[in-house]
Formats: structure tokens, sequence, C-alpha cells
């Protein structure tokens, strides 16, 4: 290329693709195109990201409900095995109770019967002597 022959090609300092101006613009109109892009992609993911939390607190909600549910079983049996202790120990009470009883009947049938058995000595040696 000799000295003074003009260069090939677009001047110095202008883009291709026409001129600056116009190039600017276009770069512009593509960096806007990338930011709605961009945009978009970050409502998605945000979207997503409230899906995922709706769903851990949905997780979180199940989880609550099955441990009240396992406290309100374990209350139930824990009522019911009071329940049937005290109804232990009134049996046992009654049993106390009917055999004191029992002893006390035969504590009087012993007490009536040597009581007749002393009359019936006493009628015996009465008649003896009558006799």
């Amino acid at each position: 290329m000799p000295w003074g022959a003009p260069p090939r090609g677009p001047p110095r300092g202008a883009p291709l693709g026409g001129p600056p101006k116009e190039r600017r613009v276009l770069l512009e109109e593509k960096a806007k195109g990338g930011e709605k892009e961009n945009n978009k992609q970050l409502l998605l993911l945000l979207l997503q990201q409230q899906q995922q939390k709706k769903k851990v607190l949905l997780l979180l909600q199940q989880k609550v409900l099955l441990l009240l549910q396992q406290k309100v079983l374990l209350l139930l049996q824990v009522q019911q095995q009071q329940q049937q202790q005290q109804q232990q120990e009134q049996q046992q009470e009654q049993q106390q109770q009917q055999q004191q009883e029992k002893k006390e009947q035969q504590q009087q049938q012993q007490q009536q019967q040597q009581q007749h058995a002393g009359c019936g000595v006493y009628a015996a040696s009465v008649e003896e002597g009558f006799a």
C-alpha cells in the first residue's frame, strides 16, 4: 500500500454496520432485549422460588399436623392407661373389702359356733345331771 493511498475498508472510528449513531442505537436495543430476557429469567426464578417455598411450607404444615396427631394419640394412650390403672385399683379395693367381709363373717360364724358349742356342752351336762 503506497503512502498516499486511502485505506481500504471503513474509516477508522466508524463501527461496522453503519454510522456510529445507528450502531449505538442497535447496541442499546440489543442491551434492552438482553435486559428483558434477563428480567424474564429472574421472574421465572422468583416464581420457582415462591413455589418451592410454598411446597416447603406445605410440607412443614403436614409435619406439624402429624406431630399434633401423634401427641393426641399419646395423650389418649396415657388417659386410657390411667383409667385402666384406676379400674384395677378399684377392683383391688373391692376384692380387699370382700375378703375383709368374708373374714369378719367367718369370725362371727366361729364365735356363734363356739357359743352354741358351749351351750351344747352345758345342756349335755344338765341332761346328764337329770338322768
